[in-house]
């Protein structure tokens, strides 16, 4: 039913959560929550020492297309702050890749083999 998809959302958000914090990933420590300027959040932050190498988001669903660009948007976006970082989106099982820019690459990776 519609009313579940937020709810099965932020269960998908805390399993991905809780997979990173299982390959030794630290909250303010190696595993971030990032918020853009503009509002717009990154939903992981990963770091390795002083370098951010992965910007992670997750998404139940990117069938609709608002919701597909307002997950890449926030991608690109913060691929400028952190150009040297790979991105990816979680999702609930859809993979593959988008190219934007040429070069960038987003990685789509469905839940099931991210955990």
């Amino acid at each position: 039913s519609p009313s579940a998809l937020p709810v099965l959302g932020k269960q998908l958000e805390n399993a991905v959560y809780l997979s990173l914090r299982r390959k030794g990933y630290l909250n303010d420590s190696s595993l971030f929550y990032y918020r853009l300027g503009d509002g717009k959040e990154i939903d992981f932050l990963l770091r390795n020492g002083h370098v951010t190498s992965d910007l992670i988001q997750v998404c139940l669903n990117l069938s609709a297309i608002e919701t597909k660009e307002r997950e890449v948007r926030a991608l690109m976006l913060a691929k400028k702050n952190f150009p040297d970082a790979n991105l990816t989106i979680v999702t609930a099982d859809e993979s593959g890749k988008i190219n934007r820019a040429g070069k960038d690459q987003i990685c789509l990776i469905p839940a099931y083999e991210f955990c």
